[in-house]
């Protein structure tokens, strides 16, 4: 998890450096006109899109009281995922299982479940413990749910976990920056009416926007940003987009 938070903050930190290089100095816009104010405003914009895959994660772990008994049992259910896998033409290419691995594993005087080395010598009672991870990439979301009861009936799997993707967010990402600047566009025109103004023209729009405000001085993207930092468990896909606008209010 921490990780993925990781990697989100730098998605997000990517689109505030995002857009064309400027020359050194300060960036220059049009000159107001005797009476205008300037108006700088930050919006976010955010589309929910069917997803177009998914990630199905699979973890095995079988205990048999020998360490052989348990390899034997997890290197099964590896196969057996494996094949209810292509049962739903799910492509071979798709399936990437890891090495089983084996320990030897007992239970400490608190109950506790502790792996130790299999020569140590220990009053534990120890039983035999195999472990494997399988990754299985589904281009048909219409399967998810079913893999997922196929592979929860599999013996010795212990969980399975799911993250939809967009493959392709090229469109998404165009329809959230029409959503944020719209947003911009309707926060302007409510600054501009509390002062008794107009907008009067758009004097610069960037995606180099103030990531802290825009985000965490928005109500709507607090909710968000929680969201985005959580894996994609549900089919839809949120594709954000930050802009700043700089407006040009003028007297009614």
């Amino acid at each position: 998890m921490r990780k993925l938070a990781v990697a989100v903050w730098l998605g997000l930190s990517s689109i505030v450096a995002a857009g064309p290089a400027t020359a050194d100095g300060p960036i220059v816009v049009a000159p107001l006109a005797p009476g205008e104010v300037l108006l700088e405003v930050n919006a976010v914009g955010i589309v929910s899109t069917p997803a177009t895959a998914a990630t199905i994660t699979v973890e095995v772990a079988a205990n048999r009281e020998a360490e052989a008994d348990a390899l034997r049992s997890a290197s099964e259910a590896v196969q057996q995922v494996r094949s209810a896998a292509r049962a739903a033409a799910v492509a071979e290419g798709d399936i990437e299982a890891a090495d089983v691995e084996t320990a030897i594993r007992g239970a400490d005087a608190y109950g506790y479940n502790v792996i130790i080395e299999p020569n140590a010598v220990s009053e534990m009672v120890l039983d035999g413990y195999g472990s494997s991870t399988i990754t299985v990439r589904v281009r048909d979301v219409a399967v998810v749910p079913e893999l997922q009861r196929r592979f929860a009936q599999i013996p010795d799997v212990a969980s399975t976990t799911v993250e939809y993707l967009l493959e392709d967010e090229t469109a998404a990402r165009r329809a959230a920056r029409a959503d944020a600047l719209a947003r911009a566009r309707s926060d302007a025109e409510a600054y501009a009416a509390g002062l008794n103004m107009r907008v009067a023209r758009v004097l610069r729009v960037t995606e180099r926007a103030d990531f802290t405000s825009a985000v965490f001085g928005n109500g709507r993207m607090d909710g968000e940003l929680r969201a985005l930092m959580q894996p994609r468990r549900t089919a839809r896909i949120q594709t954000f987009a930050l802009v700043g606008v700089d407006y040009a209010l003028a007297p009614r």
